[in-house]
């Protein structure tokens, strides 16, 4: 998933979040690996790599993570963030999927949750022009 967020909409440029949540798996016994790879820019921001299907559910529930400045991934006023999930597996009909939530947000997340992010879980792609304009949530899926 690639997404181009025009920061001049924004009221100020703050910390970039990402929130990780709803991970979910179908047929985790074939699954070999699960690999999320986040670039803010041509910053890779998140590398992580998980050998099972429960690795991967249980880092993708409600983990929040603050990144760095916003500003510092922006350029021309956009910033570009990517989002790649590659899944392998032994078997046919297993999948993998999840919801990243993006913000820009001051300061870090209390308790880990992000304020205002809760009822995100869109296609991807598609962005909630409803939602508070420092928020998005996109929701991806891997099948095999």
């Amino acid at each position: 998933m690639a997404l181009t967020v025009d920061t001049t909409k924004l009221g100020s440029l703050q910390d970039l979040k990402l929130a990780f949540v709803s991970g979910a798996d179908t047929g985790a016994a074939s699954i070999t690996d699960v690999h999320v790879i986040v670039t803010a820019g041509s910053t890779t921001v998140v590398d992580q790599d998980f050998t099972t299907a429960a690795g991967a559910v249980a880092w993708f529930h409600d983990n929040a993570l603050t990144v760095g400045a916003l500003s510092s991934f922006t350029s021309g006023g956009l910033a570009s963030i990517g989002v790649t999930l590659s899944v392998n597996s032994t078997g046919t009909a297993a999948s993998f999927g999840g919801t990243v939530v993006l913000g820009n947000a001051p300061g870090p997340f209390a308790n880990g949750a992000p304020r205002g992010a809760g009822g995100f879980g869109h296609a991807a792609h598609d962005v909630d022009t409803h939602a508070t304009p420092d928020w998005g949530g996109y929701h991806f899926n891997s099948a095999l």
